[in-house]
């Protein structure tokens, strides 16, 4: 086993289940893997608490309102989370949408193209938009610009 101290002052330990030397602590971990209770001499307390959470009332009870607890809060710092990403991502939508809606009102009241790109939107975000006009346009008197995010 390998200590290691955690960031909330807590000491974890690695272990490696998979070297079976015949140590007192190879066995402990042996047992660890173990799905069913168990009676072993070397490891009483082990054998008892194992026994009690795995066919006990009260055990199976607490075990039980454990993986519920444990569910419940996954769940809800999962819930945060995403509803933060999804509103970010809203956020970013809405300002992108809010760009083209204010572009698009300054090229209807005749704002000029270099006019538009001078301000906010950095020029490598835009490029023109290749557009045939279905009626005759009179040389810049109409400007296309495609925002791309």
């Amino acid at each position: 086993m390998m200590p290691c101290s955690g960031n909330d002052g807590e000491d974890i330990f690695f272990a490696n289940t998979v070297v079976k030397d015949g140590s007192d602590k190879s066995e402990l971990l042996q047992l660890f893997l173990r799905n069913d209770s168990f009676e072993d001499a070397k490891f009483p307390e082990l054998s008892k608490a194992v026994k009690y959470f795995k066919e006990t009332e009260g055990g199976l009870g607490k075990m039980c309102k454990t993986v519920e607890d444990y569910a419940r809060n996954y769940a809800k710092d999962y819930a945060e989370e995403r509803a933060k990403i999804s509103r970010e991502e809203g956020r970013s939508e809405g300002l992108a949408e809010g760009r083209l809606e204010a572009i698009r009102k300054m090229l209807g009241s005749g704002v000029s193209r270099d006019m538009i790109l001078s301000m906010d939107t950095p020029k490598s975000n835009c490029k023109p938009l290749k557009r045939s006009c279905s009626h005759r346009c009179e040389p810049r008197s109409h400007q296309h610009l495609k925002i791309i995010t």
